[in-house]
């Protein structure tokens, strides 16, 4: 698979929806001076090659909803001899309800020491019930499917505060009303290809 390296208008148009994502292409087209018609064709050519994709993030902490108050990074080290696309091939299981995925916010694969891990940021009302969580959702699903020895290590991290995600979010210094401010400056925003 080749790279795709975007090019000055896409790049502009990225910026623009990293800013709103909700902007139409007129609108594009107005603040970018990129005629409209360039900017429908770019957009659907982004979003076919997935170079952008949208989606609602929903703060569930007492800032928003009221739903969690407490958030936990788990740090999940397998065992030699799980891999990952032996993990992947059985993930399916693990997130087979509602209930499966309510209190994930995050989760990822990687590599520690030559161990599969998974990290995982689980969210709850309270701290302590991220434990009991973490104990049956997760810890009973996974070794039910990989065996009672697949984790061999677990660290748990407290995340109080988002600072920043996806590269340009940063809740405390440039959004407003559930996006980027209008006047954050354009230079300021990452889209790829600089």
């Amino acid at each position: 698979m080749t790279k795709y390296v975007p090019d000055e208008y896409d790049k502009k148009i990225i910026k623009e929806l990293i800013v709103n994502p909700r902007l139409s292409d007129n609108k594009i087209s107005i603040i970018t001076k990129i005629p409209v018609k360039t900017v429908n064709r770019k957009r659907k050519n982004l979003e076919k090659k997935e170079i952008i994709s949208y989606l609602t993030a929903v703060d569930f902490r007492s800032t928003g909803t009221g739903d969690f108050g407490a958030r936990i990074m788990y740090i999940i080290e397998f065992k030699y001899g799980i891999f990952r696309k032996q993990f992947i091939d059985v993930y399916h299981q693990m997130t087979s309800s509602k209930k499966d995925i309510k209190h994930i916010n995050l989760k990822w694969l990687g590599e520690k020491d030559g161990h599969l891990i998974l990290i995982l940021i689980l969210e709850s009302r309270k701290y302590s019930d991220i434990l009991e969580i973490y104990n049956v959702e997760i810890f009973n699903k996974i070794t039910k499917i990989l065996g009672l020895d697949a984790i061999v290590k677990t660290t748990t991290i407290p995340i109080t505060t988002t600072l920043t995600f996806f590269h340009n979010y940063e809740p405390l210094t440039n959004m407003k009303n559930g996006k980027i401010k209008e006047d954050w400056p354009r230079d300021m925003i990452f889209a790829g290809g600089e």
